[in-house]
């Protein structure tokens, strides 16, 4: 007979946040070795991806000077 349970990670102690600091010190070799290895353009890589995604929509308004048009 198949159990159904719920994931492990439900009862845990650690939220979202905490993950997502672990995700980011585990990335921090990676960069250091890109701006060895590439230089200076890794690291406006890295922060034109991280601005992307922290602010969408002054962004997307860099990309389109255009004025948004609401029908």
């Amino acid at each position: 007979m198949l159990k159904i349970s719920t994931a492990p990670h439900i009862n845990s102690p650690q939220d979202t946040r905490s993950i997502m600091l672990d995700v980011i010190i585990a990335l921090l070799p990676a960069l250091a070795a890109a701006l060895l290895i590439f230089g200076l353009g890794a690291l406006i890589v890295v922060l034109t991806a991280v601005a992307g995604i922290r602010y969408p929509p002054p962004a997307v308004s860099l990309l389109n000077p255009s004025p948004a048009v609401m029908f």
